[in-house]
């Protein structure tokens, strides 16, 4: 992917929070998940945008062209996705996946307005987890952190997406340099969870957050995804949100933006050029 510029702003913290922009045309920011930063989370689905959309494929504190922060809280990476989309200076629209999709609700309730349109793939919503899915949930990221100790980053990273991938998906990311890359991120990762974990107060998907959003909201989910409590997270999240729209992507997971970018790009177009 050619690019032509890298766009920045600094948090109220003074961390740089940065994302190169792809093509043209009205602006989208896209916010990453888990594992990945703006570059690599979205390298297979910018060519099926650009052509239309400006694209800014941030990246959160500690990854990418971003600078981090000791402060890996919830409401700061909200905070962090509004401030960024808000120093565009113009009205833009909003992509977010999995953890990003939490971040970008959180974000667009926050306000102060700049974005008007938002779609979420299957988003983290910790809210809705059953007991026994909450536990399986943080047992992973406790064998994540315990591999990580032993320098086994890679072997944590393939934990994770064990976990959230489907078969399709885990063999389209078998290759050992995508395992590397997403490597590098599992400590930023590990800050992230411990700060879900020690979080106070309404988080990004509380319900009287989610009802603080008074823009479209396009919610995207797969027929095949491997996590057990994305049906009661897109429900979840569609009886919070005012505007709310759900469409499921047939033949598709969690990945899906990954392993089928062009069923994802035609939700996407349909959606933020209405």
């Amino acid at each position: 992917m050619g690019t032509k510029q890298v766009h920045r702003t600094t948090s109220v913290d003074g961390t740089e929070i940065a994302g190169r922009v792809y093509g043209a045309g009205p602006p989208v920011v896209l916010v990453h998940g888990a594992l990945a930063d703006g570059e690599s989370e979205w390298e297979a689905l910018i060519p099926h945008l650009a052509d239309r959309h400006r694209c800014y494929v941030m990246s959160t504190r500690g990854r990418g062209d971003s600078s981090d922060h000791p402060d890996h809280s919830p409401d700061r990476i909200v905070a962090d996705v509004a401030m960024f989309a808000d120093s565009i200076g113009e009205t833009v629209r909003m992509v977010g996946v999995s953890g990003g999709g939490r971040h970008a609700l959180g974000a667009v309730a926050r306000g102060p307005g700049d974005v008007d349109r938002l779609a979420v793939h299957e988003p983290a919503v910790f809210e809705t987890m059953s007991d026994d899915v909450s536990a399986r949930f943080w047992e992973i990221v406790d064998e994540m952190d315990h591999l990580s100790a032993q320098g086994k980053d890679p072997e944590a990273a393939q934990t994770f997406f064990e976990y959230a991938a489907n078969d399709e998906e885990l063999d389209a990311l078998g290759d050992g340099e995508v395992l590397a890359a997403a490597a590098r991120y599992v400590p930023v990762d590990l800050a992230d969870f411990r700060g879900i974990r020690t979080a106070e107060g309404a988080g990004p998907t509380s319900p009287s957050v989610l009802e603080q959003i008074r823009v479209p909201v396009l919610v995207t989910h797969g027929d095949r995804t491997a996590l057990p409590d994305v049906p009661d997270s897109v429900d979840y999240v569609a009886r919070h949100v005012t505007q709310a729209e759900v469409r499921e992507i047939e033949g598709t997971g969690h990945l899906a933006h990954a392993t089928h970018p062009e069923a994802v790009a035609e939700e996407l177009r349909r959606f933020l050029d209405d």
